[in-house]
């Protein structure tokens, strides 16, 4: 018979072999972590006097020099006319072409206030309604929380409180494909792929909560009013409209010369991310590294609705001038004023967006600001990208950058300062 405490001698052996074993793989995931934290190149720090034109221009091109972004596109436009309107640092790294005033960068989660306006379009042609449930345009979409049904609205997910989730990090970085690979009908992607996002996270109008997953449920619902796709509506009803001739869902061939690369560190927390998602990141993705940076191929979002345009600042800053003046742009009207002043003005909720601004019917506000705002931010691989409108100053800034870190916000309060 053993003896008590040579069993017990036993066990505290045999527990202290496994937290030894369990430190050892602890100790080994930090150590292989660590590159990709103490690597991320840091951006210089903003001035702390920066009151003009020209001392914007000179931090620009110190972040240009530090590739922190590479390549910065930045428009200002007040009274409707151009302020300031420059380029900054090397649109393709391997082949060393220079930034330029007319250059493509990815919109990202900008496209967004595309997709608001679109549905408020059809709002306005009494085709749709803000109140209307989901079902009436998607009958198979129906929603549930708990295992109850629990019906969502066009106002909730315009302005983030139906209770759907955000897209899952294996769909944000997952739903891509490469340049000449095969284009997807919205409908269609809330057909075959969306219906885990039917269980709800919380109940309809009770939570605001960013979820990209609501717009795609909307650009599905403007197929499906319409009877064409979404990237042909926002084309026919906003882009040719207001001019922004350089500016669509892919890289056209008059696009595609004046693309910018988007770019990754590559020691950074997103790039196992990356690589397990797509086993062929680096072959497929990845043109080239220089100096620990990614140089990525052209790629696209399956997901259009809330990511997919592609375009220039200037055409950005156009939408906004569009927004400023009531609607309307070089005399073509794409929303009534009325419309205009509720998307701006009304049904915000709390400051419960992704960067503590309040999310309302497409637009969002960064009521805490000094100077407030209204806009949209965007980021995802390889690009970031912000708009911002001051109404009453009837000025529009845009901010875009080929590296998805790029502090977007912080450059948007700091020219939006220097022009107060």
């Amino acid at each position: 018979m053993t003896p008590p405490e040579s069993s017990s001698r036993r066990d505290r052996s045999g527990g202290g072999r496994v937290i030894l074993l369990g430190a050892v793989l602890l100790a080994v995931v930090v150590l292989a972590l660590l590159p990709f934290l103490l690597l991320t190149p840091r951006a210089p720090g903003m001035p702390a006097h920066c009151d003009s034109a020209d001392a914007l221009r000179a931090y620009f091109e110190t972040l240009a020099r530090h590739e922190t972004p590479p390549a910065l596109g930045v428009t200002v436009i007040r009274d409707g006319r151009a302020v300031f309107d420059e380029a900054f640092g090397v649109a393709d790294g391997p082949r060393r072409i220079p930034n330029a005033d007319d250059a493509v960068y990815h919109f990202w989660s900008v496209t967004k206030l595309f997709t608001a306006t679109a549905t408020m379009q059809l709002v306005e042609d009494g085709r749709l309604g803000l109140d209307d449930p989901v079902t009436k345009y998607l009958p198979d979409f129906a929603t549930s929380y708990r295992g109850a049904p629990a019906p969502i609205t066009i106002r909730q997910l315009l302005r983030h409180d139906s209770g759907m989730r955000n897209l899952e990090p294996g769909d944000l970085m997952g739903w891509i494909h490469h340049l000449h690979g095969a284009s997807e009908s919205q409908s269609r992607l809330v057909a075959e792929r969306m219906a885990p996002y039917r269980r709800l996270a919380a109940l309809p109008g009770s939570k605001s909560s960013y979820s990209n997953a609501g717009y795609i449920v909307l650009s599905a619902v403007v197929e499906r009013v319409t009877g064409q796709s979404y990237e042909d509506v926002v084309r026919a009803r906003i882009l040719r409209p207001l001019g922004m001739t350089r500016t669509d869902f892919e890289y056209r061939a008059d696009m595609l010369p004046r693309a910018v690369s988007g770019t990754h560190p590559l020691f950074h927390a997103f790039t196992p991310l990356l690589v397990a998602m797509h086993h062929d990141w680096f072959p497929s993705w990845v043109a080239r590294v220089i100096r620990q940076r990614m140089w990525l191929a052209p790629l696209y979002t399956d997901y259009t609705g809330p990511t997919g345009l592609i375009g220039t600042a200037r055409d950005l800053a156009r939408f906004g001038q569009a927004f400023v003046n009531g609607g309307e742009l070089d005399g073509v009207r794409i929303l009534e004023p009325e419309t205009v002043a509720r998307m701006l003005d009304q049904d915000y909720g709390g400051n419960t967006g992704p960067d503590h601004d309040r999310m309302g019917l497409g637009w969002h506000w960064w009521n805490d600001d000094p100077i407030p705002f209204k806009g949209h931010g965007g980021d995802g691989p390889g690009f970031s990208a912000q708009l911002a409108i001051l109404p009453e100053r009837k000025e529009v800034v845009v901010v875009l950058a080929n590296d998805m870190l790029t502090d977007r916000l912080g450059l948007t309060r700091l020219v939006v300062r220097v022009y107060h």
